[in-house]
């Protein structure tokens, strides 16, 4: 738990209040002060000294505005008070001033939702039209809410896909950097024995040898080629028929490909629910998923949809002309036409698909681990065996 000193008003009396609170976060300070009728007006945490800076990621700090936000307007505070409230827990100075600039824009009589479109680099899409659809009904803590919930399961799905693939990939690193260091470093002295003895190495080991000699002698120009095979390849991908045919290749590779296809699947119907539950047309809704999406033929699929629907057609038709829909997804879409409840069975196809990514994620990295030791040790143990065999060799010509 950690210490934090507030300063609060009392809701009912307008008296101001201080004091000491233990929590997890500074959100869960406001939560418990609200629970007491206090708005709170400031929070500091009693912290140790830090040597290393703490990074946010944008998504982060977006989160952690909108969480902040929330906790205010959901107890009746004026926007703006909740916003100069919330711009007071900002940690970080850049993000700090980006909340200062849709401050002052609202104050010069700019909307919630404009004033969040000038910081675009920040704020999605999304982001300002579930707070327009907010201001316009009456009901912007309500879609402030979604936003929090659509921007936490996000970002709570991110960091499983990432902390699930941290111990394989420490695997492989730790296995390749140790196969490198035993290539550059141990083995050349192998090589020094046999000169002196004007012995021919073994094959293995002469050919981890000149391997050695290689990387030692071109270490710089393999480093530039391999900076300049990812700028180019980045610069390639700016182009439309290059990226789609990456993403093509992408989709069809066993199991990433599976995954980051699941992954902008659920992208696509977690957007699309929020939106329609917000109160937007399927045609807006559509519009705006396109952007939020990664693959290329998914980005085409919900075009056609978006062009065509206008046309009169049901969406569940469109849909099953895409093949990157999945049949079963447009079946339940069908369904939920003839019963009239879209936004909710598009809801539950998103919280499905965000279960099978945790699901396949979880399988094949029972697959995965195993593998990975598996490789670390068989380049590590052949440079070993290699090395024995070297030394047996000059024992048996002493």
């Amino acid at each position: 738990m950690r210490k934090f000193f507030y300063k609060a008003v009392e809701l009912t009396t307008g008296i101001e209040k201080s004091g000491e609170i233990y929590a997890e976060s500074k959100s869960e300070v406001i939560s418990k002060l609200q629970k007491d009728n206090l708005v709170p007006v400031n929070i500091v945490e009693k912290k140790k000294k830090r040597f290393i800076p703490k990074f946010k990621s944008k998504n982060s700090l977006i989160l952690e505005f909108t969480e902040y936000l929330l906790n205010f307007l959901k107890y009746k505070v004026e926007l703006s008070k909740a916003l100069l409230l919330t711009y007071n827990y900002i940690e970080d100075d850049n993000f700090k001033q980006v909340v200062n600039n849709i401050i002052n824009s609202i104050k010069a009589g700019k909307s919630f939702s404009a004033s969040l479109r000038e910081n675009s680099e920040y704020f999605p899409q999304i982001y300002a039209n579930l707070v327009e659809t907010g201001e316009k009904s009456g009901k912007l803590a309500e879609a402030i809410e979604e936003i929090y919930s659509y921007l936490k399961q996000t970002e709570e799905t991110k960091k499983f896909i990432i902390s699930s693939l941290t111990y394989p990939v420490i695997l492989f690193v730790t296995g390749f950097i140790a196969t490198l260091l035993l290539i550059i470093i141990v083995i050349p002295r192998f090589g020094q024995v046999f000169d002196d003895l004007n012995m021919e190495p073994p094959f293995l080991m002469g050919l981890l040898l000149k391997t050695g000699e290689f990387l030692r002698a071109y270490w710089m120009s393999i480093i530039l080629i391999i900076v300049l095979i990812i700028l180019g390849f980045n610069f390639l991908l700016k182009r439309e028929e290059i990226r789609e045919w990456f993403h093509k290749i992408i989709l069809k590779l066993p199991i990433i490909g599976r995954i980051i296809h699941l992954n902008d699947l659920y992208r696509f119907f977690r957007t699309f629910a929020i939106l329609l539950k917000g109160g937007n047309s399927i045609i807006v809704s559509l519009v705006t998923c396109e952007k939020v999406v990664y693959l290329s033929e998914l980005k085409q699929a919900i075009r056609n949809v978006a062009r065509k629907i206008k046309q009169g057609k049901t969406l569940s038709s469109l849909l099953r002309n895409e093949s990157i829909i999945p049949e079963t997804i447009v079946n339940l879409i069908s369904l939920s036409e003839s019963t009239g409840k879209l936004e909710i069975i598009i809801e539950n196809i998103a919280n499905d698909l965000n279960k099978q990514i945790r699901d396949k994620i979880k399988f094949y990295l029972v697959l995965l681990e195993p593998i990975a030791v598996l490789l670390a040790g068989f380049f590590i143990g052949t440079i070993v065996l290699s090395m024995l065999n070297a030394i047996f060799g000059i024992n048996n010509v002493g």
